[in-house]
């Protein structure tokens, strides 16, 4: 791969606006520089999330129903190198306010979060990477203290684990309290409980997305409501996990209303970001060898609502995509300290929801990781 190929990359964002000014915007950034150019805009609706295939070929985003309708997920081939993007096909999530999607290690299936009713959808795909029509259902029950918190609502559905005779899935519940733990057949798609279904997170957390650490040992979840991340130490070998840690993600100081938003994970394990939503800025965490978290630093984004975050690929700028603000930022970033610098380009991106960059294929995801071997699970 050129010089030039490892500098330049794609970048997807999801626009949660009526019409056409929803759809998704593509971009061209330069990772030296940090310049983002636009380059097309592909659909239209109220599109809230995107999830992005491995081999960054595949494209998928959820669409919010009109007139009461399920929402759909959207299913795109990204085609060459300028943002074009291929509708492949699309099918109902069986749900509403569907809010997060991934897709599992084969590749396969789509998970997929419905905020409102409380499912959790497997979407089958073709072999062209389409989404079928029929799609089995999770349905989880549960309340907790926040008034918001009356009833079951899923707000992030992941796998863990690349065997396929030993995967799992994990569902943050921000409406009861609760980490859902499954064991997922990569083969057939079933997804059936652990023998502990769940864990509890803190009362009132309102764990809303996770992050799984490279080595599988660690699960993080950020808390929306209690503006919070918790650690979950996680077995391996059973999908067991265990809270043993929160972290505040304010400064003690402030008094304000902030929700938290958005957590990723830089490549190499050390390092988590999380968005806090009205506070409006982004709290920098350090990942100490045995997984526990420290942190480092809080750092105001220049916009309203952080809604989502994603690193370039060499790790020296952190893009977040406001929400409330209708603007992309890029923050500049010390891949060696994780630390931000106060370095920004602000880019306007009508109602800028998700924020997804499309990396060049690496040897290895393990490199450099903290605290375990090269094998991942």
């Amino acid at each position: 791969m050129s010089r030039g190929c490892l500098e330049s990359h794609l970048v997807f964002v999801s626009r949660f606006a009526e019409g056409r000014q929803g759809g998704v915007q593509a971009f061209q950034l330069d990772s030296i520089t940090g310049t983002l150019t636009p380059l097309r805009q592909t659909g239209e609706g109220r599109i809230f999330y995107l999830a992005l295939a491995k081999n960054g070929r595949r494209l998928y985003g959820l669409r919010a129903g009109e007139s009461g309708s399920e929402d759909e997920v959207i299913a795109w081939k990204v085609v060459g190198s300028d943002g074009t993007l291929r509708e492949l096909g699309r099918a109902t999530t069986g749900g509403h306010d569907s809010c997060h999607a991934a897709l599992d290690p084969t590749g396969c299936f789509l998970l997929v979060a419905n905020y409102t009713g409380g499912t959790l959808a497997i979407i089958p795909l073709n072999s062209d990477g389409s989404p079928a029509k029929h799609r089995p259902l999770i349905r989880l029950e549960g309340s907790s203290v926040h008034p918001r918190q009356k009833e079951s609502h899923p707000h992030a559905f992941i796998t863990a684990g690349a065997r396929e005779d030993q995967c799992f899935a994990y569902a943050a519940d921000l409406g009861s309290d609760r980490i859902w733990g499954f064991a997922f057949d990569s083969r057939s798609g079933s997804c059936e409980p652990l023998d502990t279904p769940f864990c509890n997170a803190p009362s009132g957390a309102g764990p809303r997305h996770l992050a799984l650490h490279p080595s599988g040992r660690w699960l993080y979840s950020v808390n929306e409501l209690s503006n919070s991340v918790v650690l979950y130490e996680r077995d391996i070998s059973t999908g067991a996990i265990v809270g043993v840690q929160s972290v505040g993600l304010l400064p003690s100081n402030f008094a304000g209303e902030s929700y938290a938003g958005d957590l990723v994970m830089s490549p190499n394990g050390r390092f988590l970001y999380a968005t806090n939503r009205g506070h409006d800025s982004i709290a920098v965490l350090a990942l100490k060898p045995d997984g526990r978290l420290a942190f480092r630093e809080v750092v105001a984004t220049g916009a309203k609502g952080p809604q989502s975050l994603a690193l370039s690929p060499e790790g020296s700028w952190l893009l977040c995509a406001h929400l409330g603000g209708s603007t992309l930022v890029l923050v500049s970033r010390d891949p060696t300290t994780g630390l931000l610098h106060d370095d920004r380009r602000i880019v306007e991106v009508a109602a800028a929801s998700r924020v997804v960059v499309v990396a060049p294929p690496v040897e290895s995801e393990a490199r450099g990781l903290i605290g375990f071997s090269a094998r991942t699970e």
